[in-house]
């Protein structure tokens, strides 16, 4: 995630109620952790 968002989440708790470890630099890297937490045997 680009500055230019979180900052904003962060300055509005938004990034909070996620959870900064749910918060990804690029979409692959978020799909990589998705099928890692939900997929994997």
């Amino acid at each position: 995630m680009k500055n230019d968002v979180l900052i904003p989440l962060r300055d509005h708790g938004t990034a909070d109620i996620v959870g900064e470890e749910n918060m990804y630099p690029t979409l692959p890297v978020a799909v990589d952790a998705y099928r890692e937490r939900y997929l994997s045997d």
